[in-house]
């Protein structure tokens, strides 16, 4: 049985000590092979794009420091490999990304295809010739009473060595099988050693023995753990949704399994070199990073890399920095700061797809960066020419984008402009997450395209769109577009082409993500279908408890001019094919016009008919030249929404108008609004109550002081205002103290608080004409009749 003797240093206070060990070639070939590092390096893959181009995320970091991991493993640890940590070795917690809008991850070809490198190590161990049987000779105790290599596997009854059944696996739930298996033959192989060696050894050999299987040993499970993941990535196309969620599920949850035990081992048995250290950065990825310990484990790993960054391949910086990102684990300022120093004056040489990585995963944990590195990047980038892809496109203009937003300088314009003409060339390649990652990011640094690249942008974009997964494509991409608009209109092709396709993925965005989707449609002057505009307002009301003021005037804004426009729309049409009827220009359009309903007695009328008829019914808000309000100033029955929308959605507009006061349900409805016309909100005007078993925030009510309205400008606040008038929804007189009183605060004012009273406020910073917006918004609402939406006996909403 052959073995290979190498020698091993513990580091320690005086100096390396030599120390024989006899290691099983599998454990040589993850260290040692160049070959295997080679292929590591150049099987290096982009993160996820699901997870990209949420501009709302934010990264909470935690304080820097080690971590100090459970039982006696730390202390042994520190004293077989005592050594400088630098400043900031890493963070004791997993800090999770707030990835608005995106729930849920994309699937993606991410770091763990460094996996594919594994295959090169499983052909370096098959070739070895050798057997697993290791014995004594790890320096040190091992976590949790460690495996101190003096178990033997026993033999597979068919004779088989354990290097040629772990080689027979053919799948994970195979191999992790095999390693439980082999992990209860060394415990028992140790324990009749024990009791052979007599009674005084017997505690101290079932403690040796409780661990199992060497570090060699469990090395080989991982590198095998590793070649059946980047075959199943070949095997199964990344098309076939369903089979591939299937057994990606599968295949996570054999691997925490296994990656809970091994890391246990090889973390404490040695300093880990690139090699190894990728390697279960890539399983890690790969499981999800969701197994018992796996906070531990990442310490380890990023204490194992601080010192050593500089001996790290582009390949292997880019890896270790996009899997801490994907696993949403910071590793420490220090850790950062090393990274910085290590890879200044070496970026020119970097391969264009490792440069996307690593800005990928800074951006992803908001670093602020040096000038002179940024500048260092920008040029490094730029010279990569033709043999940048469109993967490292998206990921650089999404990362430059998350810099602009968090105060970095913009990028020189040579930049950009390299950026553009490269996207531009490779536009038919791009997916349509990829374009919109690269339309925030351009956006968010103020580049205005010019317009035959934008025709040919929104074009590529258009033909993408039908195969998008998730919400975040559509809001992004939006966003941008209004914000060019001044150069090239998208046109209504397109904005409907968004509307269709984004309705089964506007569930995957936050509150924020909705509230951006309809405020661009909304800029861009698109009136979405009625069916698309209420799944978008109930979607938006499933998420209400986590909804901030600005996203709920924003969703109330939006809703208000799409129903406003389609209302103005409808009566423009009506009028004009009743001056052609009159005209009897066109008998077929004549035909066509609804005769108007028979004139009824006043006692028959409703209340809002008979204000309009007391008005004369007029199309302005009710205000002279003066500000002076002439008669009712309630929204012309011809504006307003269709009462039976009105009365399916009214419930949900009042609780977004409590929201943008600050005031939330405590647990937002989920109830369909077609069984109840009462809002989860309380209304203290005339013709609405709020039910007993409707849960509100405490006092939520009781005084205007409840309705703060925080983080609202003037202008928002005027739009609330505007917005809740042209819906036709009074949302009580309550709230409409609170907003008058904030307004003259904040330099607004208002002639009257709610309907059963009058106030004055002050006037100063608004100007005229968005005081007699705000006169007329209140005017309108101390006119609205609450009855207009409330259900009738035979009808159906």
């Amino acid at each position: 049985m052959k073995t290979l003797l190498v020698g091993t240093a513990a580091s320690g206070a005086s100096g390396p000590a030599a120390i024989v060990a006899k290691v099983p070639a599998a454990a040589v070939a993850v260290n040692g092979n160049r070959h295997v590092r080679d292929v590591i390096r150049a099987a290096t893959s982009s993160p996820p794009t699901g997870g990209l181009g949420q501009s709302e995320s934010r990264v909470q970091r935690s304080a820097d420091g080690g971590i100090a991991p459970d039982g006696d493993g730390p202390g042994t640890r520190t004293a077989r490999r005592h050594r400088g940590q630098g400043r900031g070795s890493g963070t004791g917690s997993v800090t999770r990304n707030g990835d608005g809008g995106g729930g849920g991850r994309a699937q993606g070809d991410g770091a763990d295809a460094v996996a594919a490198g594994m295959e090169a190590l499983s052909a370096a161990e098959s070739n070895s010739g050798n057997s697993c049987t290791v014995s004594t000779g790890s320096r040190g105790s091992r976590r949790g009473g460690g495996s101190a290599g003096r178990g033997k596997p026993a033999s597979a009854p068919s004779g088989m060595s354990l290097s040629s059944r772990v080689r027979a696996c053919r799948s994970v739930e195979e191999l992790v099988g095999l390693y439980d298996t082999a992990q209860r033959e060394a415990e028992a192989a140790a324990r009749s050693r024990a009791s052979s060696a007599g009674a005084a050894a017997a505690a101290a050999g079932l403690a040796a023995g409780a661990a199992g299987l060497a570090a060699g040993t469990v090395w080989m499970f991982l590198a095998a753990a590793g070649s059946l993941v980047a075959g199943w990535r070949k095997r199964i196309p990344s098309g076939y949704r369903t089979t591939r969620l299937g057994e990606a599920k599968e295949m996570r949850t054999q691997l925490s399994r296994l990656l809970a035990e091994a890391c246990g081992v090889v973390l404490w048995a040695e300093r880990l070199g690139p090699a190894k250290v990728c390697l279960l950065l890539s399983l890690m990825v790969v499981a999800g990073g969701r197994y018992p310990g796996v906070e531990q484990h990442l310490g380890l790993l990023v204490e194992d890399s601080l010192n050593s960054l500089e001996e790290y391949s582009s390949g292997e910086v880019a890896l270790a920095a996009s899997s801490f990102a994907r696993l949403h684990y910071f590793p420490g300022t220090g850790w950062l700061e090393t990274l910085l120093e290590a890879t200044s004056g070496r970026l020119s040489s970097w391969r264009p797809i490792d440069l996307g990585f690593l800005m990928w995963a800074l951006a992803k944990w908001r670093t602020k960066l040096p000038a002179t590195w940024l500048q260092e990047y920008y040029t490094a980038f730029e010279g990569c020419g033709e043999r940048v892809r469109e993967r490292e496109l998206a990921m650089v203009c999404w990362a430059v984008g998350v810099g602009a937003v968090g105060g970095a300088p913009r990028p020189p314009d040579s930049f950009t402009n390299r950026l553009m003409m490269e996207v531009q060339v490779r536009l038919p390649s791009f997916g349509s997450q990829g374009l919109a990652h690269i339309a925030w990011g351009l956006c968010c640094c103020d580049v205005k395209p010019p317009r035959f690249w934008l025709r040919d942008f929104t074009m590529a974009a258009k033909a993408t769109l039908p195969y998008a997964n998730n919400g975040m494509s559509f809001s992004n991409l939006l966003w941008a577009l209004a914000n060019w608009q001044g150069e090239l209109h998208p046109g209504e092709e397109l904005l409907a082409a968004c509307c269709k396709h984004s309705a089964r993925w506007l569930c995957t965005l936050d509150s924020r993500g909705l509230a951006v989707t309809l405020l661009a449609l909304s800029d861009l002057g698109h009136i979405p279908p009625v069916e698309w505009v209420g799944l978008a307002l109930e979607t938006a009301h499933r998420k209400l408890t986590t909804t901030d003021p600005s996203s709920a005037v924003a969703i109330l804004w939006a809703i208000s001019r799409f129903e406003r426009q389609r209302a103005a729309t409808a009566a423009a049409a009506a009028a004009e094919a009743a001056a052609m009827a009159a005209t009897g220009a066109n008998a077929a359009a004549a035909a066509a016009v609804p005769l108007p309903p028979r004139r009824r007695r006043l006692t028959s009328l409703t209340p809002e008919e008979l204000l309009l008829v007391a008005d004369d019914i007029g199309f302005g808000f009710g205000l002279d030249a003066d500000g002076r309000t002439l008669g009712s100033a309630g929204t012309p029955l011809a504006l307003r929404p269709p009462r039976k929308w009105l009365v399916r959605y009214y419930p949900l507009i009042k609780d977004f108008a409590m929201a943008a006061a600050g005031v939330v349900p405590t647990a937002a409805s989920r109830r369909s609004s077609m069984k109840t016309s009462t809002p989860l909100t309380a209304s203290l005007g005339r013709g609405a109550s709020i039910p007993d078993s409707t849960e509100v925030a405490t006092d939520a009510v009781a005084t205007p002081s409840r309705f703060a309205f925080a983080g609202l400008d003037t202008n928002q606040m005027l739009d609330l205002a505007v917005a809740l008038a042209d819906l036709y929804v009074y949302p009580g007189d309550t709230w409409m103290a609170a907003h008058e009183a904030h307004m003259a605060l904040t330099g607004g004012g208002g002639g009257g608080s709610g309907r059963n009273g009058s106030g004055s406020g002050s006037r100063g910073s608004l100007t005229p004409y968005q005081l007699k917006l705000l006169m007329a918004s209140y005017a309108a609402l101390d006119d609205t009749a609450e009855e207009y939406a409330a259900p009738r006996a035979g009808e159906m909403y």
